[in-house]
């Protein structure tokens, strides 16, 4: 009688397990600051790494994506995150023997402007008299642009330094002070701060007499 003969290749490996993921499921960033994402698998074969990112979109090579880089290790950098960059991150590992994936959640802290120490509703001074100082101090993340509306309608912008305009001096922080008042200073003002979040203003009414 004949026989027969069968060979049978056994593959020994392990399928892809994520076993580290930075932040411990939840890291919070402020904005402008840069964040890296490590994941680290194991498996055999040494399985592949990607990335799904909050938008949708997934970096399954090594390459860079506007603010988003994967590098060759498997981790992901962010570089001046915002707040549009909050959300669910998801690292992923495959190889033909399955799939595993784990998730870092994002938070990416801000909040809109609050004018902490503003001017008073109304302002009094004598012309020609002592200078008129007109705070504007504000909190926000992102930090907040302080800029003023004068009584003309005409808007002094927030500045990196101080400037001196006429007779209005204007600093980074937001304050206002008018030298030497006359009766044709006199008027609203207006401050405002924002950021990508919102703004808050404050106004006062300057009387020169």
């Amino acid at each position: 009688a004949g026989s027969a003969e069968r060979r049978l290749t056994l593959e020994v490996g392990q399928p892809p397990q994520i076993r580290a993921l930075s932040g411990g499921g939840l890291l919070r960033v402020l904005p402008g600051e840069g964040l890296r994402l490590d994941c680290v698998a194991g498996g055999q074969p040494r399985p592949r790494l990607s990335w799904l990112l909050p938008s949708g979109l997934e970096l399954d090579t090594p390459q860079s994506r506007g603010r988003f880089s994967l590098l060759p290790n498997g981790s992901l950098l962010l570089r001046q995150a915002s707040v549009y960059d909050r959300g669910t991150y998801s690292c992923r590992a495959a190889s033909r023997l399955g799939l595993s994936s784990m998730s870092v959640s994002v938070i990416v802290i801000a909040y809109p402007p609050r004018i902490t120490h503003g001017p008073q509703p109304v302002t009094y001074s004598r012309q020609g008299g002592a200078s008129v100082r007109l705070s504007c101090l504000a909190m926000g993340i992102p930090k907040a642009e302080i800029s003023w509306e004068l009584p003309d309608k005409s808007r002094l912008p927030s500045v990196s330094q101080a400037r001196l305009i006429g007779n209005k001096y204007l600093d980074p922080q937001g304050l206002l002070i008018l030298q030497r008042p006359s009766t044709t200073d006199a008027g609203f003002y207006k401050c405002t701060a924002r950021n990508l979040l919102g703004s808050d203003s404050k106004t006062t009414y300057l009387h020169v007499f």
